[in-house]
């Protein structure tokens, strides 16, 4: 499949390189394909295509948002118009800022939400929120030794959700579960802040949320 990943940062990276070793094609979108410290930081992704975020938009048969919340407008304004309509596009990133503390706090919460805004911002996307509420580094073949964490996935276009689903699947992820509208991304993204705050606790980054069920259920 050819899925573009929009962002060059870890989630971004962990992602693309996740998808490249599954046999994808991988087009990475940035706003400076050719800044040395972009080049650098995708050194190891060897097979994965450089490009601004317009033309990766145009290669997808399926894209991933790993942009932060300061850059959402901007690049959601430059995929709109190039991005297949249809698409299924994953927003792996939450609506937060550092506080005066430094720890994350969500810019908007309760009636709104980052992947709500993004659906607005590319409208002939099916946003499916997913891949936000642990590192980086377990987004892709998580390992824990008390069994496998939960993925949360919500979106309002059921076949995207599915395509989701399956990619995580693909991933390595054995415990999924579909939430239902995209309005709940509200709670996965505060729950975002929560897993800081938590990891923060833990004296780990290497922490994530597990959905445990009784045996007879």
């Amino acid at each position: 499949m050819r899925i573009a990943v929009f962002g060059t940062g870890a989630v971004g990276c962990a992602l693309a390189g996740g998808l490249l070793n599954r046999g994808h094609s991988v087009a990475v979108g940035t706003r400076a394909p050719e800044d040395p410290a972009v080049v650098a930081r995708l050194a190891d992704l060897q097979g994965v295509s450089v490009m601004a975020h317009r033309d990766a938009a145009k290669t997808a048969e399926l894209a991933i948002f790993a942009i932060p919340f300061d850059g959402l407008s901007a690049v959601a304004g430059e995929i709109t118009a190039t991005l297949p309509p249809g698409t299924t596009l994953i927003d792996a990133c939450d609506p937060e800022r550092p506080g005066p503390d430094g720890r994350p706090v969500l810019v908007i919460g309760h009636d709104d939400s980052g992947a709500e805004m993004l659906q607005r911002l590319v409208p002939g996307a099916h946003v499916v929120k997913a891949f936000n509420i642990l590192a980086a580094a377990d987004m892709v073949s998580p390992g824990f030794p008390e069994g496998p964490p939960t993925m949360l996935v919500c979106g309002d276009h059921e076949p995207a959700v599915q395509q989701a689903i399956a990619l995580c699947r693909e991933l390595g992820w054995t415990d999924i579960l579909n939430l239902g509208g995209l309005h709940l991304a509200r709670l996965t993204e505060a729950l975002s802040v929560l897993w800081v705050y938590s990891a923060l606790a833990a004296g780990s980054w290497d922490v994530a949320f597990r959905l445990i069920r009784r045996a007879d259920n």
